[in-house]
């Protein structure tokens, strides 16, 4: 009756994906919302183990979500195994108290983000192109010349991203 049709109603693609067996592995998702057959799911794993990146809550990693640059800079700072900044962060946006001020003292410092003179915008939404551009800079390789207009970055991009090195 109704309650089949409920059911249905709420079984999705990728919920039907989950109950394909796969041979020789039992594994179940660490997140409600990224299957273990996606092909980002390895290293949004490797990631949340290492600790690089969290969930935005518990069960759910939002892989579609969009980062702003605070989480940019605080998933590198965290890659880097949040080294102590020698100073505070020079941005009249970014106060001492706020979860994310270490990471951006830090990414200034290593000259990964340089904010926009005396404002970091951390609420601002990261581009797949800005993210880059830090995570080179991060990882001691020269970035290309920035061009813009580049579409914003999402988690699972950002995990594989940072998972592959």
């Amino acid at each position: 009756g109704g309650g089949s049709y409920s059911l249905e109603e709420g079984i999705t693609k990728n919920d039907r994906d989950d109950e394909t067996p796969v041979i020789g592995s039992e594994e179940e998702s660490i997140f409600d919302d990224v299957s273990v057959n996606d092909p980002r799911y390895d290293a949004i794993k490797n990631v949340y183990e290492k600790g690089w990146m969290v969930g935005i809550s518990d069960r759910v990693f939002a892989p579609e979500g969009t980062l702003t640059r605070a989480m940019g800079v605080t998933i590198l700072w965290n890659k880097a195994g949040q080294p102590e900044p020698q100073g505070v962060a020079p941005f009249l946006d970014v106060t001492s108290d706020m979860w994310y001020a270490k990471a951006v003292a830090w990414a200034y410092e290593q000259g990964i983000s340089a904010g926009y003179g005396d404002t970091f915008g951390p609420d601002d939404y990261l581009t797949t192109e800005q993210f880059t551009r830090m995570n080179d800079i991060a990882n001691g390789r020269i970035p290309a010349d920035y061009v813009g207009g580049a579409p914003y970055a999402t988690r699972g991009w950002v995990a594989v991203m940072i998972s592959e090195q």
